[in-house]
């Protein structure tokens, strides 16, 4: 009977929600909608690579004008590629407004991050997250707190620290709640090509991942609260 009790009081600590979302929560940022802009541009390099087998060294308005129209997604359906290319040379005009930061003459920012997030989806590639873990050593619980390393850092989180630092991970909420429990944990990009991600965690060093590196790290920490509680 109390092992029945305890394992109850164990899983409500960790379904018990410790946020809440800020105003404009689900909306994209400045932030976010220069992200998808920088990656437009190399979404067509990586697709024509893909195609042709060969790296694109001209700018992106020659790519879209004289190079992409070579190679159609889907050749079986011909009414499809002209309407992404005319969209492409859309989204190149904007992507300048954007990485120059001038807002003023374009459609509502929602909007264009929506626009330029559909045409990345449509280039990339279906793939499985392929990071590995081998940055993620010495782990092992002590009672309710994770001992963790990551490179040559080592951290010490308990429940609600790890669940807010799934928050951060996850890229639906990264930066988009207000955590009411736990320590404070607070994500930025700060590299020049918008590829890696900055974690701080309150009074521990910083960490940098990748987008794969991210969902690899979120991935495993739901699985390690998962079979440390159920398991009691």
């Amino acid at each position: 009977m109390f092992d029945r009790l305890r394992r109850k009081k164990n899983v409500n600590t960790l379904s018990g929600i410790n946020y809440k979302e800020l105003p404009g929560y689900g909306v994209a940022s400045v932030d976010d909608l220069r992200f998808e802009a920088i990656e437009f541009e190399k979404s067509i390099a990586r697709y024509i690579h893909r195609k042709s087998g060969v790296v694109p060294r001209e700018s992106l308005g020659h790519i879209i004008q004289k190079i992409l129209p070579n190679y159609p997604m889907f050749p079986e359906m011909p009414e499809h590629w002209p309407n992404f290319l005319d969209e492409a040379k859309k989204l190149k005009m904007l992507r300048n407004n954007v990485i120059h930061s001038d807002f003023v003459d374009i459609p509502p920012l929602a909007e264009v991050y929506k626009r330029f997030k559909k045409a990345n989806e449509t280039l990339r590639p279906f793939r499985v997250c392929s990071a590995g873990l081998s940055r993620f050593t010495y782990i092992q619980w002590r009672d309710d707190t994770l001992l963790l390393k990551i490179d040559e850092s080592r951290y010490e989180l308990k429940v609600d620290d790890i669940k807010n630092l799934m928050m951060e991970l996850h890229p639906a909420s990264r930066g988009d709640v207000y955590f009411l429990r736990g320590k404070l944990i607070v994500s930025k990009v700060l590299d020049y090509h918008y590829e890696k991600i900055t974690y701080f965690i309150e009074n521990h060093d910083p960490f940098e991942l990748d987008i794969e590196e991210s969902m690899a790290l979120e991935g495993m920490l739901g699985s390690l609260l998962g079979r440390h509680f159920y398991s009691q």
